[in-house]
């Protein structure tokens, strides 16, 4: 009897398995999450600040970052993305810019609140 509870079980795990093995999935897979991880980015100048742009640089190609850009980019290398992946994977791509943006930003205002080691002065002992 347990046998055949055993069996009757397995079968449904099996086709559980199967279902699970050739469903559709809304992860984002590895490589594509692996190359967005480790995608650079680079603040290029304009001619005023309302202009400047992102270009980011991944081991996939390069792009600026825009409204279109992004997902030509996605495209071209991964077809066969689903719509759900695809808009993970222009979060992802959007995260990564503001981060950058904040790395920039605080590290010009470490520049103009820091010290000014050429205008020191000596210690005046009394």
């Amino acid at each position: 009897m347990i046998g055949n509870l055993k069996n009757l079980l397995g079968s449904c795990q099996d086709e559980a398995a199967a279902v699970a093995a050739t469903a559709p999935t809304d992860a984002l897979p590895a490589d594509v999450a692996v190359t967005i991880a480790g995608a650079h980015v680079i603040g290029r100048p304009g001619a005023d600040d309302k202009s400047a742009r992102q270009l980011i640089t991944t081991a996939r190609g390069a792009f600026f970052y825009g409204a279109e850009q992004p997902r030509a980019w996605l495209q071209s290398n991964w077809p066969d993305l689903t719509d759900v992946q695809r808009q993970h994977a222009l979060g992802l791509i959007g995260s990564l810019v503001i981060a950058a943006k904040r790395e920039q930003e605080a590290a010009a205002a470490a520049v103009r609140g820091g010290s000014r080691w050429a205008n020191w002065q000596p210690i005046r002992s009394v």
